[in-house]
């Protein structure tokens, strides 16, 4: 398949991604560890850390939308990294994400 360049539409989504790993060293450096959910191996949770950092993702590989439930004692509080939005994550807290969709949280 051709790549066509002069497609602009997801430059902001590639620009808050450069910009949020450029200013934090967790997303390329730090330690990571799973969460355990109530998905299929489709779907991956996982924590990653550095220092003070500390971000969650949330991948959705499936094809079609799925939900995931926090298994943990956990409480997630924090940023969505692509939009800004606040995200607050806990056990037993449903989750829907759509077909190959991810969540990111930067968490305060």
């Amino acid at each position: 398949d051709t790549i066509d360049w002069s497609d602009t539409s997801r430059r902001p989504l590639f620009r808050n991604l450069n910009q949020a790993y450029s200013q934090n060293e967790a997303l390329y450096k730090g330690a990571i560890r799973p969460i355990a959910t109530s998905a299929d191996s489709n779907l991956v949770a996982f924590q990653r850390f550095a220092g003070d950092q500390s971000f969650t993702f949330v991948f959705n590989l499936n094809p079609e939308i799925r939900d995931l439930t926090v298994h943990e004692a956990l409480a997630i509080s924090g940023r969505n990294i692509m939009t800004a939005a606040p995200v607050q994550w806990q056990k037993g807290q449903k989750l829907t994400l759509p077909a190959y969709g991810f969540l990111a949280i930067k968490e305060h």
